[in-house]
């Protein structure tokens, strides 16, 4: 964005780049704990917290207060990348694993987990990173064997606060949910695979940053090949 807007004759908006940011500086403390149930149940719970300061990021700023005005339109609605004084995330993760066999053949995988993250920044209005990322996530995934067969599933579910452009027709839905599905068959000593994947299965409309659409249902076959 720096080289591309730098070089213009007029800039009316949009992301501008700064050459004068400084590192970033971060320090994260994590704990977390394991709980076997018997054989087949595993419960990890963690708790983690990040503190950063310099922390680089988009932030929304007027014309007055930009560093750099030459090209650029006083009417304008800029995004600056910026050094953010100081950051704070905190969050707890909790995940459940269970696995069972049924008999030689057949075997069963699941693993379910939830995230919750909270982000605090010094400036009065949100960076691009703190107004997007998600502050509750779940996931969940199967798994199903059957010889030389397998199935499995992986879902998601975000929430994070909503956002809109109407300028350029963008808009950040509170919440989206997606549903991946695979199918795989060992063709030879359990080291070569043919799959057949589906991402996306219910064509889900989402953008995970502002004005960046994701791909819709998307679907994929190959070979895999482990040593």
């Amino acid at each position: 964005e720096r080289f591309n807007n730098f070089n213009k004759e007029l800039v009316t908006g949009g992301r501008i780049g700064n050459p004068d940011l400084l590192a970033e500086r971060s320090i994260s403390y994590e704990a977390g704990a394991d709980y076997y149930l018997g054989r087949r149940f595993k419960v990890s719970a963690t708790w983690f917290q990040r503190n950063q300061k310099r922390l680089i990021d988009w932030a929304d700023t007027e014309y007055a207060d930009m560093p750099r005005k030459e090209n650029l339109s006083p009417s304008g609605s800029y995004a600056l990348a910026k050094n953010i004084a100081s950051v704070n995330v905190r969050g707890m993760e909790g995940d459940l694993q269970y696995q069972y066999r049924f008999g030689e053949k057949q075997e069963l995988l699941a693993n379910a987990g939830i995230t919750w993250i909270e982000s605090k920044g010094s400036e009065s209005k949100p960076s691009l990173y703190l107004s997007s990322h998600a502050r509750l996530f779940t996931n969940l995934n199967l798994q199903y064997t059957y010889g030389r067969w397998s199935l499995s599933l992986a879902a998601l579910y975000k929430s994070r606060n909503a956002q809109s452009a109407p300028a350029i027709g963008a808009e950040l839905d509170p919440s989206y949910f997606l549903l991946n599905t695979k199918l795989q068959a060992a063709v030879w000593k359990n080291r070569v695979h043919l799959f057949l994947q589906v991402d996306n299965l219910f064509d889900t409309q989402y953008q995970d940053l502002l004005g960046s659409v994701m791909p819709g249902r998307w679907l994929m076959s190959g070979i895999s090949f482990r040593r």
